[in-house]
């Protein structure tokens, strides 16, 4: 099978070959198809999350949301762990 690909992209594949990165051109498109492969390899996102996920957006546009005070968290969060602490 005859690729056609852009001017850049055929001196792209020739500067590699020309400086040995690769051994032949099949072994530089393999390797780029498996790149493209790995990074298009998105982990699946479990169905009770989207569910979750999905839920929480319904309630959030029925006007069932509530503003997030994140200093009054950190505060909570530092005090349950001060409490840990002196615990042990």
């Amino acid at each position: 099978m005859a690729e056609q690909f852009s001017p850049g992209v055929e001196a792209f594949i020739s500067d590699a070959l020309a400086h040995g990165v690769f051994p032949s051109r099949d072994a530089l498109l393999e390797q780029a198809v498996e790149a493209l492969r790995r990074e298009q390899d998105l982990p699946e996102v479990p169905h009770v999350h989207s569910e979750a996920v999905e839920h929480g957006l319904e309630s959030l546009n029925a006007g069932r949301g509530t503003e997030w005070d994140v200093t009054k968290e950190l505060a909570a969060l530092r005090e349950r762990h001060a409490g840990r602490s002196s615990a042990t």
